[in-house]
């Protein structure tokens, strides 16, 4: 395998949120499928951004910086989000329809977010009756990474361990419908919360203020309990990953198929951007690095996984949420970014 693949896939594994540790019966799986594949249609045709990269932009989109727990905060509403729309479409399709079409989940936003627009221009109404502007470049931006489908799909994993849940499948134009609400939903909060942060002459967007902005977009708006799916049982669930491994390999495609880079160039940009030291120039001395370096990201990446699983299981949780993969690679790599964005490992010593 080439050493930019291998690196693409092992970091999928670490930073990939809400995988399960469940078996999962091989019939239900097919129904994640459409959403992984407008994943695949989007980052195909624009670079697949990594978790650092889309952070940035989501950071910097109206000028103010969200804290940690406010990203997390903003995941756990867009899942609540997409749980109200999933629920509420499910009801008004037909008994006699098996999925649920895009004219459904337009019913179900129309109870949850109110949306004009005017020309290039869309506004959000507000419980109080205003409106905030949404500048249709502003939203293709924020658009072009794949954050609402990456929430509609963890709540799809949830479904599928979840033998309670009835809610029907998404076809194809309702997930993209979808993806729609809870991307303009979220805009919309963030340039809410960006103006409430700036009057309170504060750094980042806190937890709270995210909230605070959430609640005056989207109608019947209630603080997000933990909602993670609990599993008393879990001495007989073993993973085996099938979701992530999907993942993984849409992240792979993607990727090949926006950077065509070679691997003597990948080499070069380590040589230049990353290592201190200059890259072997004997054949066998260079293989020896490279394979010594493979084998140091695979241990790492398994590690990590089975660390972030026993955090699970310790909690008894189903699914291996994003918040506990945080605190899984913290303890491996605990570190600060500060206002430069230099990264400052063991900050602690």
């Amino acid at each position: 395998m080439k050493l930019h693949r291998l690196i693409t896939l092992l970091f999928c594994c670490v930073i990939w949120s809400a995988q399960f540790y469940g078996q999962v019966e091989v019939k239900s799986v097919e129904c994640y499928a459409p959403i992984i594949d407008q994943i695949s249609d989007l980052e195909s045709n624009k670079d697949p951004k990594c978790h650092a990269t889309a952070s940035r932009l989501e950071d910097f989109m109206y000028g103010t910086p969200l804290s940690a727990d406010a990203r997390m905060v903003r995941m756990d509403l867009q899942k609540d989000l997409v749980r109200r729309l999933w629920a509420k479409a499910s009801e008004a399709t037909p008994p006699t329809q098996s999925s649920i079409g895009e004219e459904a989940v337009m019913q179900a936003a129309d109870g949850i977010i109110q949306f004009s627009t005017l020309g290039e221009r869309w506004f959000i109404h507000n419980k109080t009756g205003g409106k905030l502007e949404i500048d249709r470049t502003d939203f293709r931006q924020y658009a072009s990474i794949a954050y609402g489908l990456r929430a509609i799909l963890a709540i799809q994993q949830e479904l599928l361990f979840d033998p309670a849940s009835d809610l029907k499948t998404l076809e194809k134009e309702a997930v993209e419908r979808m993806k729609f609400v809870v991307d303009i939903t979220t805009l919309a909060t963030l340039k809410l919360a960006d103006f409430y942060t700036r009057q309170a002459n504060e750094y980042s967007v806190s937890a709270s203020r995210f909230s605070a902005a959430w609640s005056e977009v989207v109608k019947g708006y209630t603080p997000v309990a933990n909602s993670t799916l609990k599993a008393k049982n879990l001495d007989n669930y073993r993973s085996d990953f099938v979701m992530l491994r999907e993942s993984i390999e849409q992240k792979l495609q993607s990727y090949q198929a926006y950077n065509q880079i070679g691997q003597a160039i990948f080499l070069r940009n380590i040589q230049v951007y990353f290592a201190k030291l200059k890259w072997p120039t004997d054949p066998q001395e260079a293989e020896q690095v490279e394979n010594l370096f493979r084998e140091a990201l695979i241990f790492f990446a398994m590690d990590v996984l089975h660390f972030s699983e026993r955090l699970a299981r310790q909690n008894e949780e189903a699914i291996i949420t994003y918040q506990t993969m945080k605190r899984a690679v913290d303890a491996f790599l605990p570190y600060t970014v500060n206002e430069f964005e230099d990264v400052i490992y063991f900050h602690l010593l």
